[in-house]
């Protein structure tokens, strides 16, 4: 084990009892990865994805950067 193995596994141990550790920390962000993408709305319109990656955009802007760009 190097210092880098090493001092992972010491910070993946560090307050285990805490639940502040990162071990399992791999597991819980696929986890919470895989809940977002069953719960995200998939669409082939480009205007509601940028709408939905962007909440400040709306309907109207949306359609006058499409038309600008020429989308």
């Amino acid at each position: 084990m190097d210092a880098q193995d090493e001092h992972d596994h010491l910070m993946a141990m560090k307050d285990k009892g805490s639940g502040n550790s990162l071990a399992g920390s791999k597991e819980r962000l696929e986890s919470l990865l895989a809940k977002k993408k069953k719960n995200s709305v998939q669409s082939n319109d480009p205007i509601s994805a940028a709408m939905a990656n962007n909440p400040e955009l709306t309907l109207e802007r949306a359609l006058k950067i499409a038309d600008e760009f020429g989308f």
